[in-house]
């Protein structure tokens, strides 16, 4: 749980909501603001890009193709939804 605590995903509702949907979505379109309403509470568009650069700057969620996941030892930490 130390672990889980040092990442700083409690930090604010909306970045702890949006790492709840890449766990259970497992990935999203990095670019797609319209899954701001997705997430609980809901992000406006601004928001949620300002979320997504948090998690990424962490290295927290990771950017491929286009996409954003968790990054895996992550993903493992907080087991499936």
């Amino acid at each position: 749980m130390e672990f889980l605590a040092g990442l700083g995903i409690d930090v604010d509702p909306g970045v702890r909501g949006l790492v709840e949907l890449l766990r259970q979505e497992r990935s999203i379109g990095a670019d797609d603001t319209e899954l701001a309403d997705f997430v609980e509470p809901a992000l406006s568009a601004s928001e949620f890009s300002a979320a997504i650069a948090y998690l990424v700057q962490l290295y927290v969620a990771v950017q491929d193709k286009g996409l954003l996941s968790l990054d895996p030892v992550v993903a493992r930490f907080l087991g499936r939804p």
